[in-house]
């Protein structure tokens, strides 16, 4: 019996060719395949006119002027109220602190009504896309099955049922259009033509998997990565409530630390790029860790944080950590604000504004308590992160 043919993978590790590849309209994505059994058809799994009119329906959750009112009147009071235990306790741990604020942030976005443990939430959500290689002390191993079934039943399920009674109500006439929330699930809901049950509920899955992991896993390295700054360049503590200054310090932070530090795309078809061909079918590794850091672009000093780097026009300050193209993260700017030169609408984003509110509350290490920086090998996240407060 022959043996399989194993498919050898190119893998792009600078910043230009991978930029280009991301955007070439001859390569789908392919990074989120494996959650296909699971979930079907999510938005990041679909390509083409599918996916256009996808992105259309639910860029509505991301135009700018409601971002502008969330950032001025939704997600202060949800940081201040989600710090005020900690902040009574005199301290945390900092990836519980940054989960429990971006699972409320994701929540009011998908529509999803209780989130009483924001830790083990997080937990599911890091099985659904892991599996059984996401371990934690406190919590069981489980599959993307039984981690997908726990998220329906506590979660996603019964914001369903909500939101139809919901609309039920406005489509008898008992009450207005306006009254209906803005989110994922009454989005999808109010279309029922497009979408059956098993959609909705995968789509406010995955939604819940982008919207509170990213933010959550940046904050840690965001919060080392000035804490060591203000150690080397003292100056650099009048700037921890400049918002501006912080917006440009959290892009800094996730070039240095994507959250996927590897993208994969498929060729559709016999294409050259950059004067490498690819064969249709072939799968093509885009090394992000590796481009972000790529010095033609981010200087000599491109491994180190450094948040007010002069860049080039049309670079992002977060290099490629939010993909390109087509795919191009839709909640970038919720969780990142706008950093580039030349927006036309200001928005700081879910980081900074955490980040200012720390340092309202003298968040600072724990010295009690030395934090252990990520393995080598592994997954580019702090596990624990012990602080203290007030």
């Amino acid at each position: 019996m022959q043996a399989a043919k194993i498919q050898k993978i190119q893998w792009i590790n600078q910043f230009e060719e991978a930029a280009i590849l991301l955007a070439h309209k001859g390569f789908a994505e392919v990074t989120f395949k494996g959650l296909g059994p699971v979930l079907g058809q999510v938005i990041v799994t679909l390509e083409g006119e599918a996916h256009r009119q996808r992105r259309s329906l639910e860029g509505q959750l991301f135009v700018a002027a409601l971002l502008q009112t969330q950032e001025r009147e939704l997600l202060p009071a949800i940081i201040e109220d989600s710090l005020q235990p900690y902040v009574v306790a005199g301290g945390g741990c900092l990836v519980q602190i940054s989960q429990a604020v971006t699972s409320r942030v994701a929540a009011r976005l998908i529509g999803l009504d209780t989130l009483e443990d924001p830790p083990l939430i997080g937990h599911w959500l890091g099985a659904l896309v892991g599996g059984t290689s996401i371990k934690h002390p406190a919590h069981p191993t489980l599959t993307r099955r039984q981690a997908r079934e726990l998220l329906y039943q506590n979660l996603i399920d019964k914001a369903i049922a909500r939101r139809h009674w919901l609309i039920q109500a406005y489509q008898a006439g008992q009450t207005r259009r306006e009254d209906l929330p803005l989110d994922l699930i009454t989005l999808l809901l109010l279309h029922p033509d497009q979408w059956t049950l098993s959609q909705v509920q995968a789509e406010a899955a995955f939604y819940a998997v982008a919207g509170i992991d990213t933010t959550a896993t940046l904050m840690p390295h965001l919060m080392h990565g000035l804490w060591e700054l203000s150690g080397q360049q003292a100056e650099y503590l009048t700037s921890f409530q400049d918002l501006s200054f912080l917006r440009s310090a959290a892009a800094e932070a996730l070039r240095l630390h994507p959250v996927l530090p590897t993208l994969f795309r498929q060729a559709t078809q016999a294409v050259t790029v950059s004067g490498k061909s690819f064969e249709a079918g072939e799968v093509v590794g885009l090394h992000l860790g590796k481009a972000n850091l790529d010095e033609k672009v981010f200087g000599p000093n491109s491994t180190e944080f450094k948040p007010l780097r002069s860049l080039k026009f049309g670079t992002r300050r977060a290099g490629l950590s939010f993909g390109g193209g087509r795919h191009l993260c839709m909640g970038r700017e919720l969780a990142l604000g706008t950093p580039e030169a030349g927006q036309e609408h200001k928005l700081f984003g879910e980081a900074a504004l955490l980040a200012q509110a720390l340092f309202r509350y003298r968040a600072r290490p724990d010295p009690a308590h030395p934090v252990q920086a990520p393995q080598p090998g592994r997954r580019d996240a702090y596990q624990t992160y012990p602080i203290l407060l007030g």
